[in-house]
Order: C-alpha cells, then sequence, then structure tokens
C-alpha cells in the first residue's frame, strides 16, 4: 500500500512539472478544518486463544465530527501547480487520533495566485495511531493579498488502518502471529479553510 500510494504521488508530480517550469516559488499554510465519519467498516479474521478460527466484519454508518490541524509547506511550479508536504494533528473516528504526514498536489484552474476553483489530491501515513491516509476534493481559492490567500475546500478522506484486535475468548489484545485478516476503513468529508502565504 505504502509503495503504491508513493507512486502515484511521484507520477502525479512529474506529470504537474512543465516542460518550461520557470516558476518555483515556495510557500506555506495553515489549514484548520472538520472531518465528519461517513462510513466505516472493519473487517478480520484470527485464530482465538483456543485454537479456532474467528471471523467479523463490523460496517454502517458512522457519524462522529473530528477536527485537524495542519502545517503546509510546498512550491509553485509552473503557474497553475503547487506541491507541498504537511503535517499536524488529525482526528479520523471515535478515540482514534494521528498525527499525518501529507504529499499534496493542488491543480489551480485560473493560477495559483489567482482567485478561483482548484482541485486537490493529498496521500500520505499516519503516525502515533498508524494508518493510511488519502484525500480528494475541491477547493476555491481567495487572494487576499499579493502572496497571501485564503482557501475554502471539500474533500472526500479514505482512512486505512489495523486496529487492535481482542480475542473473544479473554478480552486480550490477539498477537500478531495469530492474525490472518485485519483491515479497517473510514470514509469521512473534511470541510476545511486554510490561510496560505
Amino acid at each position: 500500500m505504502k509503495k503504491i500510494q508513493m507512486l502515484i504521488l511521484s507520477l502525479i508530480c512529474l506529470a504537474a512539472i512543465p516542460a518550461n517550469a520557470q516558476l518555483l516559488k515556495p510557500n506555506c499554510g495553515l489549514e484548520w478544518g472538520t472531518g465528519t465519519n461517513i462510513y466505516s467498516a472493519h473487517r478480520y479474521n484470527y485464530i482465538s486463544s483456543l485454537g479456532y478460527r474467528t471471523s467479523e466484519y463490523e460496517h454502517g454508518a458512522d457519524f462522529y465530527l473530528n477536527a485537524e490541524i495542519l502545517l503546509r509547506a510546498g512550491v509553485q511550479i509552473g503557474r497553475k501547480f503547487n506541491v507541498s508536504i504537511c503535517s499536524g494533528y488529525m482526528g479520523i473516528a471515535e478515540d482514534f487520533r494521528t498525527v499525518p504526514v501529507l504529499g499534496m498536489v493542488d491543480f489551480h484552474f485560473k493560477g495559483v495566485m489567482e482567485d478561483g476553483v482548484y482541485v486537490s489530491l493529498n496521500v500520505g501515513k499516519g503516525f502515533v495511531q498508524p494508518c493510511s491516509l488519502a484525500l480528494a476534493g475541491v477547493g476555491y481559492r481567495t487572494m487576499i493579498g499579493r502572496s497571501s490567500s485564503i482557501d475554502f475546500a471539500l474533500k472526500i478522506r479514505e482512512t486505512f488502518s489495523r486496529p487492535v484486535i481482542r480475542d473473544i475468548e479473554d478480552g486480550q489484545p490477539v498477537p500478531e502471529n495469530r492474525i490472518r485478516r485485519n483491515i479497517a476503513t473510514y470514509s469521512a468529508l473534511n470541510i476545511s479553510i486554510s490561510l496560505n502565504f
């Protein structure tokens, strides 16, 4: 999963570089917002402490409001692309918080330094509570100075993790060598505002 994410991000970054790229302008920003879980699923199967296989699939609507705040550093490539890395704090679900490191690629239809609509793709990893993250969405940029702007964004976020599984027999965490499958997904709608310099 990690190799695929890095390959996709690398290809997008390469495609984003125009042949005559002359404008490489560093920038930074602060983003804060909310993510509302709309669906979650957890499929797992393991060998219990008594030696039999247990398989479960839990899923359904999971409305839970989470906060996030991210600090971003990047570079404008050409007139319409911006590539950056960001990190901070992100709530994923109830009792699930992570410190993400995300690669971000934004394409601004009118230009990075213009008012207008843009599309964004973000992929990366979460730490503290490990997970993989992917976000895609649209935003609107409003310039408030020569090199500063405010962005409003709406994104769909997918989070993939391996939560702790507790043995149905004794309630203890199941050791890795007895886990045969463990994948949880969380789908969320993110709304954010960011200040860029």
